[in-house]
């Protein structure tokens, strides 16, 4: 990102963007190196300064992108003749209503497919992010867990999910041992 945009700051569009894409990464690119101070506000990937080489900028590039990629656990299911691959750190829960999945994500946008939750429960388990059963109909992302309850969680954006009478002491010690 350019630091100086029409005469408008870049750092200004980096903050909207991290508000709204906490997990996205920037790189900021400017003549002036006192911009760089300033630049550590949104935890940018890197900082490269004008002129810029080409070999630079792509070994940062470059290392950008296998960063993003370390924890690319992706989550694939098709619905309505359509086939999507979602980030599983970028779900927040899974609902089931009657062999109806849907997907809640951090962006707020929802998918939802035909399968039994336990299906996805069983693939899910395989790869590195973590989620917990927490009722029948939840299956919920523990990176994005902000408070825990005996009853309920309550997610980052809010959204209150209860946890059931059978899955209490199990959520209980995985989530106790997580912490």
């Amino acid at each position: 990102m350019e630091w100086e945009i029409n005469n408008y700051e870049g750092i200004n569009y980096a903050k909207v963007i991290v508000q709204t894409n906490r997990l996205c990464k920037i790189i900021f690119i400017s003549q002036k190196t006192e911009y760089a101070y300033h630049a550590y506000e949104v935890h940018p990937f890197s900082f490269i300064q004008k002129p810029i080489s080409r070999s630079h900028f792509k070994k940062v590039f470059e290392e950008a992108c296998e960063y993003l990629m370390q924890n690319k656990d992706i989550f694939s299911f098709s619905s309505k003749k359509i086939s999507y691959q979602l980030l599983l750190k970028n779900i927040m829960y899974f609902q089931s209503d009657m062999r109806t999945i849907t997907i809640f994500c951090i962006n707020g946008e929802t998918y939802s497919f035909y399968d039994k939750m336990k299906n996805v429960e069983k693939y899910v388990s395989t790869l590195a992010i973590k989620f917990i059963r927490i009722h029948q109909s939840f299956f919920v992302n523990q990176k994005h867990i902000k408070t825990y309850h005996y009853e309920k969680v309550e997610m980052h954006n809010g959204t209150i999910l209860s946890i059931s009478e059978s899955k209490r002491k199990q959520v209980r010690s995985i989530y106790h041992c997580k912490t």
